[in-house]
């Protein structure tokens, strides 16, 4: 049966998660992590010296944790990261949607400072009237960046059918488990091990995002919980522009444990913001073996 298989990997951990179709329904069977090495031992490399992990040693893990769950040849879907894109809001004169594209390009290629013809470049697009000037927040991914990425799927044998923004796959799977109340502002707020993504949507549009270091789990070490709540408000100063002014008034964070409930309760308190706790996993059948033995850490699966 085909596989769908999402990826995603910082520098601590690679995360997937392996779906198939049963008639109309989409299934997990597979959702699991693989700790990566920050080097490769001396005795891995052959040489009898330590070496720097490279996409080719992400890719063999990744296609040796393939291989043992039994999955091939997966239409594939990749997650990055917020800090791997160069990301600006753009302003471009009223065009068509079908327009759009070009001009977008054009501009990014004449506003961000190191972006050339060679860089991937997309957009979102934050209004729908093409009779006003259109609001655009664009990425652009480095090649080089897009290279380790391809090489990292070759090795393992699979081809990337899409790249996707992290926080982009997270807010839309928000979105179908807790769909917004009318005029809501949501802050999201997505703990991944040594990585945070924050994200600001309006309705159904993410109009901001970053993504910020965190030193310590906020949801077992009280005072990672104190960065995190500095993070959060960064992060809604920071988004103000393009709200308008406005304020973020709903924080929802992404994984439903116990602990994710008591960290919740804290931002709550420290943040005065009412504060909804969801599990990533919730809106999807799972199969029976997934459904009994969740990942340790199932909220850092939201993007995937």
């Amino acid at each position: 049966m085909p596989y769908w298989l999402a990826i995603e990997w910082n520098d601590e951990e690679l995360r997937a998660v392996a779906a198939v179709r049963r008639r109309d329904r989409l299934v997990i069977e597979h959702a699991f992590a693989v700790t990566l090495a920050e080097a490769i031992s001396p005795s891995d490399t052959g040489s009898g010296e330590s070496r720097q992990r490279t996409a080719e040693d992400i890719g063999k893990q990744l296609a040796a944790a393939l291989a043992a769950r039994g999955i091939r040849r997966p239409t594939t879907f990749v997650a990055i990261s917020r800090s791997l894109v160069e990301l600006r809001q753009m302003s471009v004169p009223p065009v068509s949607d079908e327009e759009l594209p070009d001009l977008v390009r054009f501009q990014a290629l004449r506003e961000f400072t190191i972006v050339n013809e060679e860089w991937i470049i997309d957009y979102l697009l934050l209004d729908n009237d093409p009779s006003q000037p259109r609001n655009t927040l664009v990425a652009a991914l480095a090649p080089q960046l897009l290279g380790d990425i391809k090489q990292t799927c070759q090795i393992a044998q699979i081809r990337p059918e899409r790249i996707l923004l992290r926080p982009c796959a997270a807010a839309t799977l928000a979105h179908r488990c807790l769909p917004p109340k009318p005029d809501e502002i949501r802050l999201l707020v997505d703990l991944l091990g040594d990585e945070v993504d924050l994200s600001v949507v309006v309705g159904e549009k993410l109009v901001f995002m970053r993504t910020a270091r965190m030193t310590g789990d906020p949801l077992s070490d009280a005072d990672a919980a104190v960065v995190l709540v500095g993070e959060i408000r960064r992060t809604m100063m920071a988004a103000q522009n393009q709200l308008g002014g406005g304020r973020a008034n709903h924080l929802v964070l992404c994984g439903h444990t116990p602990a994710h409930q008591s960290l919740g309760q804290t931002l709550q308190e420290r943040l005065e913001l009412r504060t909804t706790c969801f599990d990533p996993f919730s809106y999807f059948d799972l199969g029976p073996e997934l459904a009994g033995n969740l990942p340790d850490h199932p909220g850092r699966f939201a993007p995937l």
